[in-house]
């Protein structure tokens, strides 16, 4: 993300019932990069929490 400083952080996906189906505290995020997932999701609809020098950001991805 854009808006998210360059550093360590944090990065949890959640599924629609509110299960943690990805869970990495040792990512490096540079700030506007893409960040990939090496974690084969089924087809639906995830809530991605990425969390950066005490900034949080929150977005729902869809998978098709």
């Amino acid at each position: 993300p854009s808006d998210l400083s360059s550093g360590s952080g944090r990065m949890i996906i959640y599924d629609m019932q509110g299960k943690s189906v990805f869970n990495d505290s040792q990512l490096y995020i540079v700030s506007g990069e893409t960040i990939q997932v090496p974690v084969n999701l089924q087809k639906g609809i995830y809530v991605v929490h990425v969390i950066i020098n005490n900034q949080t950001f929150v977005s729902k991805v869809v998978i098709m």
